[in-house]
């Protein structure tokens, strides 16, 4: 399964798709950040043998930010190996990388993206994972911060360097950037700007591209396994399989490639399918 992915990253890309590539943290493939605000300051998701707890005293990330944000900050650490991830001059400019545009207010990309960087940079993860053949018995444990420290534009004395230039930064824990630089899932980024209203069509989408690197025959996932990965809030199983469905629709339209089969009433059935990720010819 790696050797497929590493394959598809050492593979030469052509000019016209490097500047969409990007990397994700496996982690973060195959389990992701609650789409809406959840109470209290731990979160917890299931994919088959693994389990990703995340706690952030700030308040927990959710939603589409995150998402771009560490889709961002991963590449850059993958790209310029790295862990200090400057994020632009001014706050326009990350945003406009982002996919967002510069509003205020209570609801504004301002309010939004303070409040998510906030939670995101002082989020504590613990990924885990257990071995089925031994009872259940845990193999692995890796716990991390993501941040360990952050200098943002609410900040201004802090961001000047030694020569006074403007720079925001934030500096990933040791932990994190080794634990980011093992087997990276690279996707399209402009894929994801496209989806970026949706988080769950985000994660779909993440997750279909890692998918197609190794699904070399028909493979069937019950409804319930993507629940627990996908689901979220959601405590009816019938309700998931639509939202699931319905997001699905917008990601086989950015990713025509993926193949796959919903009319199974108890799971989804997928395909070998060429990769998002197009190598140069």
């Amino acid at each position: 399964m790696e050797s497929a992915i590493e394959e598809t990253t050492k593979k030469e890309i052509c000019s016209k798709n490097a500047l969409k590539l990007a990397f994700m943290p496996y982690f973060f493939v195959q389990a992701n950040f609650p789409y809406t605000e959840v109470e209290g300051r731990e979160f917890i998701r299931k994919n088959g043998n693994l389990t990703l707890s995340l706690y952030s005293p700030s308040g927990l990330p959710y939603g589409s930010i995150p998402r771009l944000v560490i889709a961002f900050i991963v590449t850059e650490a993958i790209r310029k190996k790295t862990r200090t991830i400057f994020l632009g001059q001014t706050l326009a400019d990350f945003l406009s990388q982002l996919g967002l545009g510069r509003t205020g207010g209570k609801n504004g990309t301002i309010t939004r993206l303070h409040k998510q960087l906030d939670s995101l940079f002082s989020c504590f993860i613990s990924c885990s994972s257990v071995d089925q053949k031994s009872g259940g018995t845990v193999k692995s444990i890796a716990n991390m911060l993501i941040a360990d420290k952050a200098a943002l534009w609410w900040e201004p004395r802090s961001l000047y360097d030694e020569k006074g230039n403007f720079r925001s930064y934030v500096i990933l824990s040791e932990s994190f950037f080794n634990a980011i630089s093992k087997s990276p899932i690279p996707v399209n980024f402009s894929a994801i700007l496209k989806l970026k209203q949706s988080p769950m069509a985000v994660d779909i989408y993440c997750w279909a591209t890692y998918r197609m690197c190794y699904c070399h025959s028909r493979t069937f996932i019950p409804w319930e396994d993507l629940a627990l990965q996908f689901g979220s809030i959601e405590s009816n199983l019938r309700k998931f399989k639509f939202r699931f469905k319905k997001h699905l629709v917008s990601v086989q339209k950015i990713s025509p490639d993926f193949k796959c089969d919903t009319s199974e009433p108890k799971g989804l059935v997928i395909f070998p399918s060429k990769t998002s990720i197009r190598k140069a010819e």
